[in-house]
């Protein structure tokens, strides 16, 4: 059994998604082969993949410097594409151009497909694209999980949510995460150690060195010019409330309905 995993961005890059990606992989390999196809990272230093126990593909890929993911092109990638062939399940983590490659994979070659939803992507599709171009490409996304033969969500919840506000049609699993990450076993030493290394004081609202640091944040209420009409520049709570409303992220979300309206009561 070859489990191929895909996703549209690595180590070392860090986030959640990438540290489940990893976990699966650092658990897979021992039963079988597992292989991690992602696009290649700005900055990567030559042979970084060595350090893995199990195999990184990446493909070509366009990342700025100010850029927090790569821009893969699988499709453009022959050698890429060739070593993609060989595997006999594929679990896709993202619903980017690696998602859109893999989902192409399973349909040419009869692969299977699982897929996990780990966020709710349309308000970022949205923040870069806008509403009318994001919801094409929102719905371009959701094609990647309902060629999936099943799907994985971190809780009931999601997945709900994907089939009322999204339009998942395949069957879910609810499938919790796990990481690497261990509790520290001595809290107390480990406090200290950190505490001596970067002068910290021993206060339980620091967590970070960056907490010492002094800023004063002001806020411009209005202007005056003599002669002119004072402009303010402050809200009303009535104005946040409106504000609010009509933010597609926000108001948008309340004005839809959700697997919990049953279940939620007004308070105040």
């Amino acid at each position: 059994m070859h489990v191929g995993l895909f996703i549209d961005g690595y180590l070392p890059i860090i986030d959640g998604v990438i540290k489940v990606v990893d976990a699966y992989a650092s658990r897979l390999y021992k039963k079988c082969d597992v292989t991690v196809f992602t696009p290649h990272c700005y900055g990567q230093e030559p042979g970084y993949d060595d350090r893995f126990p199990y195999e990184v593909v990446r493909c070509w890929s366009i990342m700025r410097k100010t850029d927090d993911y790569p821009q893969g092109f699988p499709i453009m990638d022959p050698k890429f594409r060739k070593q993609a062939l060989d595997i006999d399940l594929i679990h896709v983590h993202s619903a980017f151009p690696i998602g859109l490659f893999a989902k192409s994979l399973s349909k040419r070659h009869n692969i299977p497909m699982v897929g996990t939803i780990h966020s709710d992507f349309r308000p970022d599709v949205y923040k870069y694209m806008g509403k009318v171009i994001g919801e094409q490409v929102v719905k371009l996304q959701m094609s990647i999980y309902n060629s999936c033969i099943e799907c994985w969500t971190v809780n009931d919840v999601v997945g709900k949510m994907f089939i009322s506000d999204y339009g998942l049609k395949r069957p879910y699993r609810v499938m919790p995460y796990s990481t690497d990450h261990r509790p520290v076993a001595d809290e107390a030493g480990a406090r200290a150690r950190i505490n001596a290394a970067y002068n910290l004081k021993d206060d339980d609202f620091v967590w970070h060195a960056a907490d010492y640091g002094d800023k004063v944040t002001a806020e411009l209420a209005g202007i005056f010019i003599p002669g002119s009409v004072y402009k303010s520049y402050t809200s009303t709570w009535d104005d946040i409330d409106n504000q609010l409303l009509s933010d597609e992220d926000f108001g948008g979300r309340l004005k839809r309905n959700s697997p919990l309206k049953d279940e939620i009561i007004a308070a105040g």
